[in-house]
């Protein structure tokens, strides 16, 4: 490097670095330095380590918020959540994750954002719209008030889920699928008579993947010749307690179970414990949402959607968007394996 780049501090207080410092320093153009830090362009490794170490060397400290505004582009995402209270699972800590990784790799910083609709426009949430390049959502409903909101005010919007809306990128799991083979797996078993267990009411106001799961259970159940029974269950061990107590008073003679959240089947588990309800001889068990299978005794069959792979897809197909303008948005469906633990067997004759 030319080190008489370099500012001297001798006599006065350093002054702050600019890109044009940063360049000479690193022996490119200022627009070199500008695609490496805005991540707008492909760059060679040896070209971005040189640029990298002048702005270490230099202390330079991009304005990333006014260069892309006069640009059109802050490179800045918004990853939102909804602002109803809810507790934050591990599960929603490994979609944050995967978004915020995959986002730095395509040269991009994201913001976490809990907000709702009437929320959105608080001054502090038009000071945060002003700087966005585009707002990732989670937590989708069906129809999902967020989107004509953030389309009305120019904002570009990707999901982690999917709605009734057309045109917008995303990335879900495959219910279908998933439905498919977690009956598939239970019919082979000698199951005809199962409960879905944890699904809100299929309405267009419920969750997005609440919705499609349910649609697709009773599908798949259908096309197998096998009735299924609809426990409704908030995602708390004290509910999936309930749901046990419900099932085994009644007159059904259900034979299996798919869970879609893990809480209530870590309960559902419990209460048969504690009934003396042998899981898998007198009850089978299976998990078709996200959580810890492992964690329970025993452990959880399961086909749970894989979180990483559908964030990572999620935000790739809005940076697609981002960057393609006018293409057709890519919306993609991840599917998941079924994974035999010690909950499901042979139904009981």
């Amino acid at each position: 490097m030319d080190v008489t780049a370099r500012r001297s501090t001798s006599g006065s207080e350093r002054k702050p670095a600019t890109r044009a410092d940063v360049a000479r320093l690193a022996g490119v153009s200022t627009g070199t330095v500008s695609h490496v830090v805005h991540g707008s362009a492909a760059i060679r490794p040896e070209t971005r380590r040189r640029v990298e170490e002048a702005m270490t060397e230099l202390g330079y400290a991009p304005n990333l918020m006014a260069s892309g505004l006069a640009g059109g582009r802050s490179g800045i995402l918004a990853l939102m959540f909804r602002g109803r209270p809810r507790a934050i699972s591990g599960t929603d800590l490994e979609y944050v994750f995967a978004v915020t990784e995959t986002a730095r790799e395509h040269g991009f910083h994201v913001v976490v954002w809990s907000a709702d609709v009437d929320e959105l426009q608080e001054p502090r949430a038009s000071a945060l719209l002003r700087v966005v390049e585009g707002v990732l959502l989670m937590q989708v409903d069906v129809r999902d008030e967020r989107i004509p909101y953030f389309r009305k005010v120019g904002i570009p919007v990707g999901l982690v889920g999917r709605t009734s809306m057309r045109k917008i990128p995303y990335a879900d799991a495959d219910f279908g699928q998933i439905a498919h083979d977690a009956v598939a797996h239970l019919h082979d078993l000698g199951h005809r008579r199962v409960a879905l267990l944890g699904v809100e009411a299929g309405t267009e106001e419920s969750s997005s993947a609440a919705f499609h799961f349910r649609a697709a259970v009773d599908q798949a159940c259908e096309r197998a010749g096998m009735t299924v029974r609809h426990v409704l269950s908030e995602p708390t061990v004290q509910s999936g307690r309930k749901a046990l107590a419900d099932l085994v008073d009644s007159t059904d003679e259900i034979t299996g179970v798919l869970c879609f959240n893990w809480e209530a089947a870590v309960g559902l588990l419990q209460e048969a414990h504690h009934r003396g309800v042998d899981v898998p001889a007198d009850l089978s068990v299976l998990l078709c949402g996200n959580g810890d299978p492992e964690f329970s005794e025993p452990a959880l069959t399961s086909i749970s959607p894989p979180p990483q792979e559908i964030a990572v897809a999620a935000v790739t197909t809005m940076i697609e968007q981002l960057r393609g303008g006018g293409a057709r948005p890519r919306q993609v469906l991840v599917p998941a394996e079924l994974q035999v633990r010690g909950t499901t067997s042979k139904a009981r004759r």
